[in-house]
């Protein structure tokens, strides 16, 4: 597990390590980065308490077949909810909110929000602003 990285000094310790971070982004309380490659985070993004960011995945060695290795890359202005787990090899795009407890299996693309276990659709940015000026 990682410490709270709210500070520009944390952030360059992460980025001594391989990471590079954009402007204005916050990274949660026991966060877990795997940097075994490289992992891209843009400017403006929440990454919340628990989250795993993962950048390989030794599970194929196990029936013969290697390990499965990949950059992830985050957008700018995005959110990642609590206990959410992005698997390697994944970029998520601009604009995107990533619901609370969700597995990030595949590429998200800009202006959408999804969440699950595996991550679906659930509406576009659009849609979710209105949702959310409308809710009393």
């Amino acid at each position: 597990m990682i410490k709270m990285w709210r500070t520009e000094q944390n952030f360059q310790e992460l980025r001594k390590m391989g990471m590079i971070i954009g402007k204005g982004t916050f990274i949660g309380d026991s966060v877990y980065l795997d940097l075994s490659n490289t992992i891209e985070i843009g400017d403006k993004v929440v990454v919340t308490m628990q989250t795993v960011i993962l950048t390989h995945d030794a599970s194929p060695q196990r029936v013969g077949e290697g390990t499965k290795r990949g950059k992830v890359k985050i957008g700018n202005n995005v959110f990642i909810g609590v206990r959410s787990i992005i698997l390697p090899g994944i970029t998520i795009g601009d604009n995107v909110v990533i619901g609370a407890g969700s597995v990030v299996t595949k590429d998200i693309p800009s202006n959408e929000v999804w969440a699950g276990n595996p991550v679906k659709f659930i509406r576009t940015m659009e849609e979710h602003k209105e949702k959310i000026r409308n809710v009393k």
